[in-house]
């Protein structure tokens, strides 16, 4: 299961191109169809309320005190704050979609409402945070 909330602590900040395409979308009964980066499994997104690559400030690796735990973690420029903080209150306890190069990577469920523009995505396993930052990174 993949779950968003607030950050940890950071540990190796991730080097990205901010006019990459993808971001973090909602999911939209009209939207676009993306598809799993390694399935065949999609969902409808909307892609007029989306934060952008351009919104976030910085992704990183985060420690954890428990070495089975895996998350992408990241802190969003002013505009990414604001955009995040509606998007999360209004998806609490639903998913949202981090997309990166138009593949969906993860379907985060959102825990809490989240204003400070900080987040993280954790994931089953270290093989899928690492397939997330090489996406970022190439």
């Amino acid at each position: 299961m993949f779950i968003l909330t607030s950050c940890g602590r950071q540990n190796g900040v991730i080097e990205f191109n901010i006019t990459k395409i993808g971001g973090l979308y909602e999911l939209a009964e009209n939207g676009k169809e993306y598809k799993f980066y390694n399935s065949e499994e999609s969902f409808k997104l909307d892609t007029t309320t989306f934060i952008s690559f351009a919104d976030f400030d910085k992704f990183f690796r985060e420690e954890s005190d428990h070495e089975i735990i895996y998350s992408l973690g990241f802190r969003l420029n002013d505009v990414g704050i604001l955009k995040f903080k509606e998007m999360t209150e209004r998806n609490v306890g639903k998913p949202l979609c981090f997309v990166i190069g138009n593949k969906i990577m993860a379907v985060p469920i959102v825990q809490v409402s989240i204003p400070n523009g900080q987040g993280s995505i954790t994931v089953a396993d270290k093989s899928e945070l690492e397939g997330m930052i090489d996406y970022l990174e190439n």
